[in-house]
C-alpha cells in the first residue's frame, strides 16, 4: 500500500466521526432553537386573544362572546410563503 492510501485511510474515518458529531450537535441546536421560537410565539398567540376576549367577557355579551370564538376557531395562519404565490385570472405580468 502506497503512504497516500494509508493516509487518507486514516484521515476518513475520523472525518466522517467528526462530521457526525456536528451535525448530531446542530440538529439539537436547531430544535432547541425551534423550540424555543414556538413557545415565544404561543405566548404571543395567547396574549393576542386574551385581549381580543376580555373586554367581551367583561361585558358578559353572550353574542359577542360567541362571535369571538367562532372567528378564533375558523383563524386559518398565513402562507409563509413557502409555495409560489397562485396567479389571478385576468391579469398577466
Amino acid at each position: 500500500m502506497s503512504v497516500t492510501t494509508r493516509l487518507l485511510g486514516a484521515i476518513w474515518p475520523f472525518v466522517f466521526v467528526m462530521m457526525g458529531l456536528f451535525t448530531v450537535l446542530h440538529v439539537r441546536h436547531e430544535r432547541q432553537r425551534l423550540v424555543s421560537d414556538l413557545a415565544r410565539r404561543a405566548v404571543l398567540v395567547g396574549e393576542g386573544v386574551k385581549e381580543s376576549v376580555e373586554p367581551v367577557v367583561r361585558r358578559e355579551s353572550t353574542p359577542a362572546t360567541a362571535r369571538v370564538l367562532r372567528r378564533l376557531a375558523q383563524f386559518e395562519p398565513q402562507d409563509r410563503g413557502l409555495r409560489s404565490p397562485r396567479r389571478r385570472r385576468g391579469r398577466r405580468g
